[in-house]
Parts: C-alpha cells; sequence; structure tokens
C-alpha cells in the first residue's frame, strides 16, 4: 500500500504511510530509505536527507552508493532552496562559468528509487 501511494504520486500519504511503519519498523532500512524518496518527492529536502542517513548500508555496496547519491542530492536542493532565499554573490566564478553549471546541475536526474529494496 505504502508503495502504491508513492507509485501514484500521492507523497504526503506514502511519508505518513512510512512513518507509520516505523514506528513498528525503526530499523527497516526500506523504510528509511522510502521515507527519504517521498520527502524528496515533496521538496523536503532536509527531511529526505535525515531519512536516507538512517538507512544501514554495512556490508551491502549497492545500497550504499544509492544512500551516498540521494543524500548528494538532497543536500545539493537544500542548497539551490537557500540561494534562492539568500543569494550570495559568485566567488571566484564568472557568471559565464555559473550559468554552464548552473544548467548542468539542471539537468540532473531526481533520485535513485529504491525498486529493488522497497517494502509494501
Amino acid at each position: 500500500m505504502r508503495n502504491k501511494l508513492y507509485a501514484e504520486g500521492k507523497y504526503d500519504d506514502a511519508a505518513a504511510a512510512y512513518n507509520a511503519a516505523l514506528v513498528d519498523h525503526p530499523d527497516s532500512a526500506d523504510l528509511h530509505f522510502n521515507l527519504g524518496d517521498a520527502t524528496y518527492k515533496q521538496g523536503k529536502y532536509e527531511d529526505a536527507g535525515a531519512a536516507f542517513q538512517k538507512v544501514e548500508t554495512a556490508g551491502d555496496p549497492k545500497r550504499a552508493s544509492r544512500v551516498a547519491y540521494n543524500v548528494g542530492n538532497a543536500t545539493y536542493r537544500q542548497g539551490q532552496a537557500l540561494e534562492q532565499t539568500e543569494p550570495q554573490k559568485p566567488s571566484g566564478s564568472t557568471p559565464r562559468r555559473s550559468r554552464r553549471i548552473a544548467a548542468r546541475s539542471a539537468s540532473l536526474p531526481t533520485t535513485r528509487t529504491a525498486s529493488s529494496i522497497t517494502s509494501s
């Protein structure tokens, strides 16, 4: 049911369902990962990063890679949101270089989903 809500784009409901399931299974890597995905899709990047960081990755390099990627993405998006509210002058960057970097980063995928490690 939780994953169905996520697949239907009902990220608020999916996040609530993942949180409810975490009450009974607080150490579930899958639930924390999926909660991170759902909160990321809601634009709650700080919450997403926190959820991803609770995922146990010891002994699972594939999961560790996905978690690291998603934590990095959430942190990057947090920085983007902060820049929009508190713009800074670029230090050492030319406006042209800054535009190229922004254009490249805009084409990055959002998160890597856990289709092979999800719980329903």
